[in-house]
């Protein structure tokens, strides 16, 4: 995970301060150390336009844990949250995340918090977590205490030097190999020039031609239905113009939702840092009882889930190399439905086009892709027809939202891993927020690393928001 510490000097020249927190483990003498950030360098940044203040950051990371329902589903009744925080940087040196220790009655940590440092969503959790990352452990592995964690638009991880605010850092180290990057793919772009990326560099290979292959062979019983013969229609249409245009669709959501959020509550922010934690966590505070229901409540926040994935123990496929993401996911769909391990048969037909590689900043397509359209036109012949993949990219998430609650179908996610697209399988979804803003988080599973794991559906640990440039196919199983 992410850690930084910094302070700054009067022209704003970043120097790292360490305020370690010493916590001892109940019934042990092992001492924990979380290398906080410094509240003097942390308050230097809350000048800037788009970052949260930390402390306001806290107290309603407190609030969205008691009214949104994670204290509660995760056992963490009566909790605190660390009094500072351990920062993510982005590449401007600027803080992208939070992380702020959970800690029981007795003071000991049991859980962490990430929460958005920057107004850029319509909540302040990200998400929540009862294991705790190493963060000192992992820090001291590259030997320089003035070293801080950062992440890119991404989500890759690197470990460096911050530099100037709104400057790129003075060196960044990747996390896994230790190389140092060029200061050429440092980038950090903002979600317009994301958006051009995506749109204009990997949507048009996401698609390539043939396109009618995908819908070659649609299993007949989708194509009696009216409502998803209908859909596969307007997929058959459906052009990267199209695509763009629904991607931007998502972006302004997501900003007009952003601002909503952060209007509303900053208009209360000074009566809400003057609010203790004994206050925000008491059932019976009249103003936040009136206020902050309001705020937070009038949707379905259960979880809702697909059985025979969660049900599904973890799906380890027959093969003697590297086990590729995309043939994985699709297998895995596969497994949980028919109980064959095909993963060697959609790993043949993966690239059948050509290696569609994307030279341009830090993404490349998958390793040995199995793009939308290889993933349609493969699944129906190795289900037997009783499967398929709608090609089409969606760029909502409560596409995905409605496919798991009202469909209980599946959806993949395309997201970004390690300098590479991904893909995962989101099969569990929940819902906060109010009539203006809506916030969803999933369960996913992948070929790596399982982001959700079996018989934890009701454990907040493993739902996660996504990026809002992350597209959606949905899966008809």
């Amino acid at each position: 995970m992410l850690v930084g510490f910094l302070a700054c000097t009067n022209d704003n020249d970043l120097k790292s301060v360490v305020e370690n927190s010493t916590i001892l483990k109940k019934g042990s003498g092992e001492a924990i150390e979380y290398p906080f950030a410094d509240s003097l360098a942390l308050k230097s940044f809350s000048k800037e336009k788009d970052i949260v203040d930390y402390e306001f950051a806290r107290k309603l990371t407190l609030l969205e844990l008691k009214e949104c329902g994670f204290e509660e589903n995760m056992n963490w009744t009566g909790c605190t949250l660390s009094k500072l925080p351990i920062v993510f940087f982005d590449f401007k040196s600027t803080p992208r995340f939070y992380d702020f220790i959970v800690y029981d009655a007795e003071s000991k940590p049991i859980g962490k918090v990430t929460a958005y440092a920057q107004k850029k969503a319509s909540t302040v959790i990200k998400s929540v977590s009862s294991e705790i990352p190493s963060y000192s452990e992992t820090l001291t592995k590259f030997g320089n205490d003035n070293y801080q964690f950062f992440t890119d638009w991404m989500g890759n991880q690197y470990v460096g030097e911050v530099g100037k605010t709104n400057a790129k850092p003075n060196k960044v180290f990747n996390i896994i190999t230790k190389s140092l990057m060029p200061q050429a793919e440092l980038s950090e772009l903002d979600d317009r020039e994301i958006l051009d990326y995506v749109g204009n560099e990997v949507l048009p290979q996401l698609v390539a031609k043939p396109q009618d292959d995908a819908f070659r062979n649609v299993p007949e019983a989708l194509l009696a239905d009216d409502e998803i013969r209908d859909e596969i229609e307007i997929s058959k249409n459906f052009t990267v113009e199209q695509m763009k245009d629904s991607m931007e669709t998502a972006l302004v959501k997501m900003e007009k939702e952003a601002q909503i959020y952060w209007n509303t509550l900053t208009e209360q922010e000074q009566e809400i840092l003057n609010t203790s934690d004994a206050e925000i966590s008491n059932p019976d505070s009249k103003f936040l009882g009136r206020f902050f229901r309001r705020i937070f409540s009038g949707v379905d926040t259960s979880p809702h889930w697909i059985d025979k994935y969660e049900n599904t123990p973890r799906f380890n496929p027959t093969n003697n190399g590297t086990l590729w993401c995309g043939p994985w996911v699709a297998s895995y769909i596969l497994y949980a439905n028919q109980n064959v391990d095909k993963y060697m048969f959609f790993e043949g037909c993966a690239a059948t086009y050509g290696e569609l590689g994307i030279g341009n900043i830090l993404l490349k397509l998958f390793g040995k892709p199995l793009t939308p359209v290889e993933m349609s036109w493969s699944m129906p012949i190795a289900s037997g027809g009783k499967i398929w993949i709608n090609p089409m990219l969606m760029f909502a998430d409560l596409c995905a939202y409605d496919q798991i609650k009202h469909y209980k179908k599946p959806a993949l996610r395309l997201c970004a891993i390690s300098g590479s697209l991904h893909w995962t399988l989101a099969y569990a979804t929940k819902q906060t927020g109010n009539w203006l803003w809506r916030n969803y988080y999933f369960v996913q599973r992948d070929n790596g690393t399982l982001v959700g794991k079996s018989n934890t559906i009701h454990n907040d640990s493993h739902y996660t928001c996504v990026d809002w440039w992350n597209p959606w196919l949905m899966v008809w199983d």
